[in-house]
């Protein structure tokens, strides 16, 4: 048997994407069954393994020593192997197959080091998020093998993450790795995105479910914000399963104006935009930017909620992550009545930009 590490990455991915798939084909099921939710443990094993593969595979492109946990000056083996390669005029010492093939003992780097190497080499490619779901799914895959998870809703985040680690690998791994499409041609690449396309909604929906509480009393007090002596609410438009805020249209010193609401998982926030996709606003949701009241030392009710609003002119992208906590891109307001006009006031100057 001989398979080599970009076949053996492109296997895993196929063997994760065929879990993926079983799963998403029921993914209401009412079974709860460990086989039910195997397929989605052993697609994030699969999925990973293919990550970690890949990655090596790159770092094997760049210089075969990044892999290797050697100890050059004393390695007998691998000095003989790089004089090769130099008498042989070749580009690599092959130390790869020869760990694999023979009886050296050398062990490759860690999946996390690996990823460290990755990021700082191709930082102009790979930003911070894209980080954080290489690292989570290798968490995932630790708790899943070794332990096991418990979530009534929360595992939403595992299918947002396994997306994320499907769209690295169309637009990072396949674009940069050396002669990747040998492998991993047009045929993957399909069912890739149709399986991104399939998880989508189901995603949204998972989100919306399991945020339902937060996002109820988010739009409430969007209800009172919106009751301001200093505009006129000409219509309100609702969604239909949670009667979630849809569009508002208002009158703002004789200019009229329209919002919509976009339900954002992948931000976990309610991003407001206009008709030209101009970002007027997000309401985070996440942890970090709700304040409760408490009672009894438990958390009562919602006290406030940060929005964000953009510095400059923002377009708003569904599939697109913002990073709403940084300072250099977003202004912090409450979501009350009393910053509503400088919210406004913030969004008009935006668009009087170029």
């Amino acid at each position: 048997m001989e398979i080599h590490v970009k076949e053996n990455a492109i296997n895993s991915f196929e063997v994760g994407l065929n879990f993926y798939n079983k799963f998403l084909d029921n993914p209401n099921s009412l079974d709860i069954s460990v086989a039910h939710y195997g397929n989605l443990k052993f697609a994030v094993i699969a999925i990973h393994n293919s990550l970690e593969l890949l990655t090596k595979a790159i770092l094997l492109d760049i210089n075969e020593l990044l892999v290797f946990e050697t100890d050059i000056e004393n390695d007998i083996h691998l000095c003989n192997l790089l004089r090769d390669q130099y008498d042989s005029k070749r580009k690599h010492a092959h130390f790869a197959y020869h760990s694999v093939f023979s009886d050296a003992p050398y062990i490759t780097i860690g999946y996390n080091k690996s990823i460290k190497l990755l990021m700082k080499i191709f930082g102009d490619k790979l930003d911070d998020r894209n980080n954080y779901t290489l690292i989570k799914m290798s968490e995932y895959r630790n708790t899943l093998t070794h332990l096991g998870y418990a979530s009534v809703f929360e595992w939403y985040k595992i299918l947002v993450e396994i997306n994320n680690a499907l769209e690295i690998v169309l637009t990072f791994y396949i674009e940069n790795l050396i002669d990747i499409k040998r492998y991993f041609g047009n045929e993957l690449i399909e069912a890739t995105k149709n399986i991104l396309e399939k998880s989508e909604n189901y995603i949204q929906e998972v989100w919306m479910a399991s945020k339902e509480y937060v996002l109820s009393e988010v739009n409430e007090r969007i209800d009172v914000v919106l009751n301001n002596e200093l505009i006129e609410v000409n219509n309100i438009e609702e969604k239909e399963e949670y009667g979630f805020f849809k569009s508002v249209n208002f009158n703002y010193k004789e200019k009229i104006y329209n919002w919509k609401f976009l339900y954002s998982y992948l931000n976990e926030a309610i991003l407001i935009h206009d008709n030209d996709k101009h970002i007027v606003a997000c309401i985070s949701i996440e942890d970090q930017n709700v304040q409760y009241s408490y009672k009894d030392g438990l958390p009562n009710e919602i006290k406030n909620v940060y929005v964000f609003v953009p510095k400059k002119r923002t377009i708003c992208e569904a599939k697109t992550i913002f990073n709403l906590n940084s300072k250099d891109k977003y202004d912090r307001f409450d979501l009350d009545s009393k910053q509503l006009i400088a919210i406004i006031s913030k969004y008009i100057k935006n668009l009087s930009y170029a």
